[in-house]
């Protein structure tokens, strides 16, 4: 068995929402965690971006933030099982073993639990996974257990500035769109 410890330092600042702040501390200039090993949050990546939809690395300029973390991580269940934003009912969708296909509403958080294409990077799709997310106006939170198409799709569109995402349902909306295209 190899076990792979990943450390980094702590991140700076606190980004709140709304009326609700969140648990963990944030890296003020919004960088890109590794693609392959999630951080001591069991976050992959962390994105800001602008009310025009622009990826910032200004904090103060940051209109909603997109967070995704590794589902089968401890330390990942336990930052959703303790974020103080999302309500018990999306908490207990992202946390629940089972899988099914599902958009639920409850207050001002859409979430649901999405089917997509695995991949390992090689270009070649591996079966089914499952995008698990939770959105309002401020924030999208993402979950996956395993690489998705969809997502590095999206991913790819931020970086390289073809796409700009106003707001966490545009996001959701083309990740459903990159499903039905690919």
């Amino acid at each position: 068995m190899l076990v792979i410890t990943v450390w980094s330092p702590p991140r700076g600042g606190v980004f709140e929402t709304g009326d609700a702040t969140m648990n963990i501390t944030l890296n003020p200039e919004g960088t890109d965690l590794s693609p392959y090993l999630p951080d001591e949050h069991g976050l992959f990546f962390v994105y800001h971006f602008t009310a025009e939809g622009a990826r910032t690395n200004d904090p103060a300029a940051t209109h909603w933030i997109w967070r995704s973390y590794q589902l089968s991580d401890m330390r990942a269940r336990h930052e959703i099982a303790t974020e103080p934003a999302l309500p018990p009912p999306v908490r207990d969708a992202f946390l629940t073993a089972d899988h099914g296909c599902h958009i639920d509403l409850d207050g001002d958080w859409l979430y649901g639990d999405l089917p997509d294409l695995r991949h390992d990077y090689s270009a070649e799709a591996r079966g089914l996974g499952h995008f698990r997310f939770a959105l309002n106006d401020t924030m999208l939170i993402g979950g996956r257990k395993q690489p998705l198409q969809s997502v590095d799709n999206i991913r790819k569109a931020i970086d390289n500035g073809s796409h700009k995402f106003r707001s966490p349902a545009e996001l959701i909306e083309a990740s459903w769109a990159s499903r039905s295209t690919a």
